[in-house]
């Protein structure tokens, strides 16, 4: 029975060696796939790229900058799309927001009292600065509402 016992306990401390070696050799894999995958071919890429520099200096920056800018334009394409997409449900969660909160708004206490103050303060303000207020606004669109159809009578008359 010792015997089983040593056994035992050995196997027990070479399970210990073999999970370090096991650990290490997937490590070591790992790194090994990742430097095939991604430093292998940039290294590759980057001495054509001296290569080619050394042979024709001028077409190896030209072609480098075309292919960067073919790149950027690309990543800039789509970065346009997904913002334009993004701003539209932003805008639509923003006009959702709105509307209920349109609804909601009568049922408030005191939001006409406040509105009416609002529109007090912010027409003292624009008189101050000699700003055209509502009122002002909607007598100058009646004005010029009253002379385009008097110019429209004149032409007509005219052309009779």
């Amino acid at each position: 029975m010792t015997a089983t016992k040593a056994t035992a306990k050995t196997e027990s401390d070479f399970y210990v060696i073999r999970a370090v070696q096991k650990a290490s050799d997937k490590f070591s894999e790992a790194i090994q796939q990742y430097n095939d995958k991604y430093l292998k071919r940039s290294l590759e890429a980057g001495k054509k790229f001296g290569s080619d520099l050394s042979k024709d200096p001028k077409k190896a920056v030209t072609q480098a900058f075309d292919d960067g800018r073919e790149i950027l334009e690309d990543f800039i394409c789509d970065r346009k799309d997904w913002v334009t997409e993004m701003s539209q449900k932003a805008r639509d969660a923003f006009d959702e927001m709105v509307a209920d909160g349109k609804k909601l708004l009568p049922g408030i206490p005191g939001t006409k009292t406040l509105e009416e103050k609002v529109t007090d303060s912010v027409n003292t303000i624009s008189r101050f600065i000699h700003l055209a207020d509502k009122d002002d606004l909607e007598k100058l669109t009646d004005a010029v509402n009253s002379l385009d159809k008097k110019v429209e009578n004149l032409t007509q008359t005219n052309t009779n």
